[in-house]
């Protein structure tokens, strides 16, 4: 899978060991971060493409018992959107600015 290898890849290109077994969420992590921040993908594709392949992957090697754990197991990006909740919120209140609003003590 082109996604387990790009990830191989990242690892490699790092100083860090490719060696399934070594891998770690902390390393996941970072990847995930790596592709957010530097090659600007969005949290969608991050979540549904590449942790996604590195999930599958992961779980058939415990189910093979070629490794103990699945390291891409309960990572997740989170997107960088304002709810649409919060943006009804924020055009129905008064505009600030970005100043914050204080009383005036006499």
């Amino acid at each position: 899978c082109r996604m387990v290898e790009v990830f191989a890849e990242h690892q490699r290109g790092h100083g860090l060991s490719d060696d399934a077994g070594q891998v770690t969420p902390q390393h996941v992590t970072a990847y995930a971060d790596h592709l957010r921040h530097e090659k600007k993908l969005s949290a969608k594709t991050i979540n549904d493409k590449h942790l996604t392949a590195l999930r599958t992957i992961y779980r058939h090697g415990k189910r093979v018992f070629m490794v103990e754990v699945n390291p891409a197991e309960g990572v997740a990006v989170r997107a960088d959107k304002v709810s649409t909740k919060a943006r009804a919120r924020a055009s129905s209140e008064p505009a600030t600015f970005g100043a914050r609003i204080e009383p005036i003590s006499a």
